[in-house]
């Protein structure tokens, strides 16, 4: 996992490097290329930073509640049109 993000923040930094030489020499078609590059590693890196979403629930819920609870968190969630 370590790993990977740092391949995933080494991308990002080397596209983003390229991309502002691009634009300063005017090559568009390597602008568009390593600009795109530089967005799918972004989003690499913060999908990784994120934690999984059952953890999220668990982080947000806590252990502490209830089943009775728990399902009412989960009715308001999905009457207010939140993901799960």
């Amino acid at each position: 996992m370590f790993q990977l993000v740092q391949i995933l923040a080494s991308l990002l930094v080397g596209a983003a490097v390229l991309a502002v030489l691009a634009a300063h020499e005017r090559q568009y078609g390597f602008l568009l290329l390593e600009a795109s590059w530089a967005v799918v590693s972004a989003i690499g890196l913060l999908k990784r930073a994120r934690p999984p979403r059952a953890a999220r629930r668990r982080i947000a819920w806590g252990h502490a509640h209830s089943g009775r609870t728990r399902r009412r968190l989960v009715d308001h969630a999905v009457r207010r049109g939140d993901r799960l």
